[in-house]
């Protein structure tokens, strides 16, 4: 009898993350603009359990797509919220030469890019810091406009 307790710890290993791994996505609004891919997904656990997330996704034809790395996430409306504040921060400062702005976190980080012509560019990275994606006033304007657009929780 005791030998069965390994192999049953072990079939429960196997079959613990197959389970859980089990859930049911769906799109509820999408966009695209420059390089990046914007997605707000409503996910049914196998367990009933439903959350809400928005990614935006860093697309780049020269890398292959790996989910944690090229992907912030946001998974509440608290981040929702301070990604915009952080991204209209940013855009106040975009047209003055002599102001910048860097924005670190856990998830992402903005920064104000003076390699461009006319340095009109905020740079989002993502949380490793090893993808980047300048974006001018005008698409980050249209990610301002779609976050706020979304009524967080629904759908």
């Amino acid at each position: 009898m005791l030998k069965l307790i390994p192999l049953a710890v072990l079939t429960l290993l196997f079959i613990s993350p197959s389970i859980n791994a089990q859930s049911n996505s769906k799109i509820i609004s999408s966009d695209e603009m420059g390089q990046l891919q914007f997605k707000y997904f409503k996910i049914e656990t196998a367990n009933s359990t439903i959350n809400y997330n928005i990614h935006i996704i860093f697309k780049s034809q020269k890398y292959i797509y790996k989910p944690e790395q090229d992907t912030i996430k946001l998974n509440s409306n608290e981040q929702i919220v301070k990604f915009i504040n952080d991204l209209k921060a940013g855009i106040l400062v975009i047209d003055d030469e002599d102001k910048e702005i860097h924005i670190q976190n856990d998830t992402y980080s903005i920064y104000k890019n003076k390699g461009y012509t006319e340095n009109k560019y905020l740079v989002i990275v993502n949380k490793d810091k090893n993808v980047i994606s300048p974006v001018n006033k005008y698409f980050i304007q249209q990610l301002i406009d779609w976050l706020k657009a979304i009524e967080f929780g629904k759908g």
